[in-house]
C-alpha cells in the first residue's frame, strides 16, 4: 500500500485508502484515492468525503462515518503508519445483482420530425442513446435531465417547450464487471425546440472514461419514424416510430422491461 501524506490544515489530506482482502459475501472491498479535498475539513471529516461517493449506493452513512472514524484514530496513534487500512463493509442483500436502484433521465430533444440522439462508434459495435445521463446524489428528475442536456447539447431550460414524461423503461441486465448490476429506471422525457435553437447546439458529446480520456460520442439527428431498426438504448426506438405526430399522446408511459430475456449488454 502506498504512504499516505499528510499535510497541516493549510493543506488537503493526500492518501490512497484500501480496502482488506476479505470473503466476497457480506464485504465490498473499495479501493479510494483521497483527491484534493478542502482544506477545513477535519482529517475523519476528508476520509470520510472521499469515501462517500464510491460507497454511496452499497454503505450507510453510519458505516461510511464509523469507517472513517476507524482510519482517523489510525492514523493518529500511528504517525509513521506507512499505509492506512480501510474496511468498508456491505449487506449481502446490497450486493445481490440488481438490489441497487439508478435513475437515468433521458430527452427525446424534438425539432420538427427530428430528434438528437448521441451516436457511439465502437470497434465492434454502433449504438444510439438519448442525451441523459444518471441523476446525482439529492437532484431533481427535471433539474438533472435539463444539467444532462446543458452538458452534452448546450441546450439551456430557456430554449426548449417544458419536458414532458413520457416513457418509463425498466432495466434489469446482466453486464461485465466485478459489481453487480444495478436495476436502472429510464425516464424518457420529450421536449420541442425551434430550428434556430438546433443550429446552435453541439455535434460532438465527450463521456469521461474510468481509466482517463473521453469517449467521443457525435449527436446525429433522425426522423423519428425511423428509429424502429436503430441500435438505440434504452430499446424505444420500436414505440418511438410508430407515434403518428411528434406531440402525440401516449395512453400508458410504461414500455416493456429490458431483461437477460430480451437484451445482451454490448
Amino acid at each position: 500500500m502506498s504512504s499516505p501524506g499528510f499535510r497541516t490544515a493549510a493543506g488537503a489530506l493526500l492518501c490512497h485508502v484500501l480496502a482488506a482482502r476479505l470473503p466476497g459475501v457480506g464485504f465490498l472491498p473499495v479501493r479510494v484515492v483521497l483527491p484534493d479535498i478542502p482544506t477545513d475539513y477535519e482529517v475523519q471529516d476528508q476520509i470520510e468525503h472521499a469515501i462517500r461517493f464510491p460507497t454511496s449506493c452499497t454503505a450507510s452513512k453510519e458505516v461510511i462515518t464509523h469507517t472513517a472514524y476507524i482510519g482517523w484514530m489510525t492514523i493518529r496513534r500511528r504517525p509513521m503508519i506507512t499505509g492506512t487500512l480501510v474496511v468498508v463493509t456491505a449487506s449481502q442483500e446490497a450486493s445481490a445483482p440488481f438490489s441497487r436502484i439508478k435513475v437515468r433521465v433521458g430527452a427525446l430533444v424534438f425539432c420538427g420530425n427530428d430528434i438528437a440522439l448521441i451516436r457511439r462508434d465502437r470497434p465492434t459495435s454502433v449504438h444510439y442513446t438519448p442525451p441523459g445521463g444518471n441523476l446525482e446524489a439529492g437532484e431533481g428528475l427535471v433539474a438533472g435531465l435539463m444539467r444532462e442536456l446543458d452538458e452534452e447539447l448546450g441546450l439551456a431550460p430557456s430554449q426548449s417547450t417544458t419536458p414532458e414524461l413520457l416513457w418509463v423503461v425498466d432495466q434489469m441486465v446482466t453486464r461485465p464487471g466485478r459489481t453487480p448490476p444495478p436495476r436502472k429506471l429510464h425516464l424518457i422525457y420529450r421536449l420541442h425546440i425551434t430550428t434556430e435553437i438546433r443550429a446552435g447546439l453541439a455535434t460532438e458529446e465527450y463521456d469521461e472514461l474510468d481509466g482517463g480520456g473521453h469517449e467521443i460520442g457525435h449527436v446525429e439527428w433522425v426522423d423519428y419514424r425511423a428509429t424502429a431498426g436503430l441500435p438505440i438504448f434504452p430499446p424505444i426506438g420500436a414505440a418511438l416510430a410508430v407515434l403518428p405526430t411528434p406531440f402525440s399522446p401516449q395512453a400508458s408511459a410504461t414500455l416493456p422491461a429490458v431483461t437477460d430475456d430480451n437484451y445482451s449488454w454490448v
